[in-house]
C-alpha cells in the first residue's frame, strides 16, 4: 500500500482552480484509483488541515475528515484518534483540528496536556500553566 503526502491530500480534497491545480488534482485522483487503497498518516491528516483553514470553515474541514475516515480507498492512520480529534473539534472548533487530535493522543494515554495557551488549557485534559492562582 502507498500512503500519500499532503499535497496530495489537499489535491484530492481541494482541486483548486487553476490549470495546475486542476493538472494535479487529475493525477492524484488517478493516483489513488490505480493504487487502490492508500495510507494516510496522521500527521499528514493534520497538516492538511492546517492548510485547509485558510480557506475553509471549521464545518468544511470536519466533513472532508468524516469524508476521508469513510473513504473505501483510504486508511487512516489511528481512526479512533481522529474520531475522537473529529467530535471535539466539531464541540469546540475554535481550537482547531491540531490541537482535538493532540488531546486525543493525549487522552488515549489518559494523560493531561499542559499548556501555555488559554483556550486549550480549558478544555477537559488539558492544564493551563498560566493559570492565576488566588492569593
Amino acid at each position: 500500500m502507498d500512503a500519500i503526502d499532503t499535497n496530495v491530500l489537499i489535491r484530492l480534497i481541494a482541486p483548486g482552480d487553476g490549470a495546475e491545480d486542476q493538472k494535479q488534482a487529475k493525477i492524484a485522483a488517478d493516483f489513488v484509483r490505480s493504487a487502490g487503497t492508500v495510507w494516510i498518516p496522521l500527521f499528514v491528516l493534520v497538516e492538511a488541515a492546517c492548510v485547509l483553514k485558510m480557506d475553509r470553515t471549521p464545518n468544511q474541514i470536519a466533513a472532508a475528515v468524516e469524508d476521508l475516515l469513510d473513504h473505501e480507498s483510504v486508511v487512516l492512520e489511528a481512526p479512533e484518534l481522529i474520531r475522537a480529534a473529529l467530535e471535539r473539534f466539531r464541540r469546540e472548533p475554535r481550537i482547531g483540528f491540531s490541537d482535538a487530535v493532540i488531546l486525543a493522543c493525549v487522552g488515549a494515554r489518559q494523560a493531561t496536556l499542559a499548556t501555555f495557551d488559554e483556550r486549550l488549557g480549558k478544555q477537559p485534559g488539558a492544564k493551563w500553566l498560566l493559570r492565576k492562582t488566588k492569593r
